[in-house]
């Protein structure tokens, strides 16, 4: 999955989506449990700064959003996103049911 997408979705919002190639593994499985933990963290700092994001959801295909997905990578230089492109590739919307950092300190992130 396009890990630096959502990165930066799951850090924003309750709702991540995902971008996946069709009839992958994950395309399989998520149709059979959609049961899924998401693991984010920063390959750019130092490991004593290092943190990671640690999500618990819920995944289920979704008909809207390519244009939130499309909107995101377009902010990072990359192509647009249209829902032409979901013949070959299949967006899925996960729903956090929980989340938490892994840090000094670490915490639950309650919302």
């Amino acid at each position: 999955m396009a890990a630096n997408h959502a990165a930066a979705q799951a850090a924003q919002t309750s709702t991540p989506y995902l971008y996946n190639a069709a009839a992958d593994l994950i395309e399989r499985n998520l149709a059979v449990r959609p049961e899924l933990s998401i693991v984010l963290f920063d390959t750019h700092v130092a490991p004593a700064d290092a943190a990671a994001l640690y999500l618990s959801a819920t995944a289920a295909e979704a008909d809207d959003g390519i244009e939130v997905y499309s909107a995101h990578s377009v902010a990072q230089g990359l192509p647009a996103y249209t829902a032409g492109d979901l013949t070959e590739f299949r967006l899925y919307r996960a729903r956090v049911l929980e989340r938490w950092l892994l840090a000094p300190g670490s915490h639950r992130i309650e919302h």
